[in-house]
């Protein structure tokens, strides 16, 4: 269950990096937009224009500094499809089958490898009494 969780979640937090993305994108022209704005209306007659941009520039610079995190915290799909095989791979490794499996291959490895190297022992012996004689 959890790994059909961690798939879908991979898929998901694909598609929010890339529309936080484009947010970002539009929060930063929205910004340029009202500041412009908050130039202009800089005149004393226009002294509700140039409040109202003022908090319309604050309420956005929040906007876009918490879009950006949640840019940066969020993972990419490979991300967490590396995530979900690495959590297989421990439970895969923990399952008491497997273990004793894997123990089974190591002395399988190992009696092989100490046959290769018996038979190195027994050529290098025999060179040794060739080049003797």
């Amino acid at each position: 269950m959890l790994l059909a969780f961690l798939i879908y979640l991979a898929e998901v937090s694909g598609s929010i990096k890339h529309v936080s993305g484009w947010f970002i994108v539009l929060l930063i022209f929205s910004i340029c937009v009202f500041a412009i704005y908050t130039m202009v209306s800089d005149d004393e007659d226009n002294r509700k224009g140039m409040e109202f941009g003022k908090r319309v520039l604050k309420c956005l610079s929040i906007a876009l500094i918490l879009s950006m995190i949640v840019n940066i915290v969020i993972p990419k799909s490979s991300t967490v499809y590396l995530m979900a095989g690495a959590y297989m791979g421990t439970e895969v490794a923990k399952s008491p089958d497997i273990s004793e499996k894997l123990s089974k291959i190591n002395k399988i490895i190992d009696y092989k490898l100490n046959d290769l190297l018996d038979e190195l022992k027994e050529k290098s012996e025999a060179k040794s009494s060739k080049s003797e004689d």
